[in-house]
């Protein structure tokens, strides 16, 4: 708003259309250069959005893995807790056992048989889960370094793009008539 302002007060008080088309210039280079810090801001938060997106995503994986593992391990101790359950029951009442000396014991070897049995299929088919390797954090960092690399890729690319063209390729402008040694600007 207050370069606005400056602006067409300036405007008002130069003559000439060599001095307009110079004030016009800078005003447009300056729209370009504070345009082009926007863009790059943009880019350094998306860059920091994508590594907090990271670091959430693993601190989660591996909370889900702890979560994972306690559950496996207390599906064991559930199978071992009905288990222990069955222990207390009077073999004597079943049916076949009454006079056997060793019911007890072949009914407590049949459960820890099929115990034993439940567990391993369980870490078979849930199993535990690995903690995060070296290798996996380092192939991490390298997929940010290289998201990184694009980005200060993108952005020199659109400095270039918006650098400034060299002088001789460019119109005469008032500037250009002013001596080198002059302390003074004529407006004319």
């Amino acid at each position: 708003m207050q370069e606005r302002r400056l602006f067409f007060e300036l405007l008002q008080h130069l003559r000439g259309d060599v001095a307009r088309s110079l004030l016009e210039g800078i005003r447009k280079n300056t729209r370009e250069m504070i345009e082009e810090q926007e863009a790059v801001r943009g880019r350094l938060f998306t860059i920091q959005d994508v590594m907090q997106s990271t670091v959430r995503a693993w601190l989660q994986d591996r909370s889900l893995r702890v979560t994972h593992n306690l559950a496996v391990f207390g599906g064991c101790g559930l199978v071992l807790s009905i288990i222990t359950g069955l222990f207390g029951i009077n073999v004597d009442g079943i049916p076949g056992a009454s006079g056997t000396p060793y019911a007890f014991g072949l009914f407590a070897a049949i459960l820890v048989l099929i115990g034993i049995i439940l567990i391993a299929l369980g870490l078979l088919y849930l199993g535990l889960k690995k903690p995060v390797s070296e290798a996996q954090v380092q192939v991490r960092k390298l997929e940010l370094q290289q998201l990184v690399k694009m980005f200060q890729h993108e952005a020199e690319t659109h400095a270039q793009v918006s650098k400034s063209r060299p002088r001789n390729n460019l119109t005469p402008t008032a500037a250009d008539i002013i001596p080198a040694d002059a302390d003074y600007v004529l407006i004319q």
